[in-house]
């Protein structure tokens, strides 16, 4: 295996998924290694996988377009503090949410249910879906949906500095997670929206 980068990319295992099965098995001999072996043995992996985020990947399938659904959005911005008078005359337009939020074609996006209060005071609740986009290079300070090896998904702030990676949550009674080895690390995406009732 190669060495990972500090987002959990292995250069080996990215020219191994570019590789045609004809190409793998080529390097596999070289290597000495028998080729029938090692594809079946990533075939199981890949049933075992496929069978345990079965319920997942079928949920997600399933999920409502709601995002890609046109909208109705009201053009001038709305006062949160004194009230301010509006034209009544002003049209609406219509949008969707990925225009609002994401700016994001629909392939690069999807959307996961928080669990928690630990993003509490980035506005994430308990119960709310966050939008996440793939696509994005996540940089320090994002707030971004990860796996961490052993443990699981979690949505929190990264904090990347050099070589140091921790996940931060967003509420005082939760402790930052350092990532110590920064192969048990990967990104899925960050979040640029987030949708909950009131």
């Amino acid at each position: 295996m190669g060495k990972r980068d500090e987002f959990g990319s292995d250069p080996v295992w990215d020219a191994i998924n570019k590789m045609t099965e004809a190409e793998l098995r080529d390097e596999l001999a070289r290597d000495g290694v028998d080729p029938d072996e090692v594809i079946e043995g990533m075939r199981r992996m890949g049933r075992v996988l496929a069978a345990q985020y079965a319920d997942q990947i079928e949920r997600e399938r399933r999920m409502p377009a709601a995002a890609e659904k046109s909208l109705f959005i009201f053009p001038e911005a709305v006062a949160a503090g004194s009230p301010a008078w509006a034209d009544s005359s002003v049209a609406t337009e219509e949008t969707t949410l990925l225009d609002e939020l994401a700016k994001a074609d629909k392939k690069d996006t999807f959307w996961a249910r928080v669990r928690g209060w630990s993003m509490r005071d980035a506005g994430i609740n308990d119960g709310d879906l966050v939008l996440v986009n793939g696509r994005l290079e996540p940089k320090d300070g994002d707030v971004v949906l990860a796996h961490i090896a052993g443990q699981g998904q979690v949505v929190k702030r990264l904090r990347a500095r050099g070589m140091s990676v921790s996940l931060e949550s967003c509420h005082p009674d939760f402790a930052p997670i350092l990532v110590e080895d920064p192969s048990t690390l990967r990104i899925h995406g960050v979040v640029v929206g987030r949708a909950g009732s009131l």
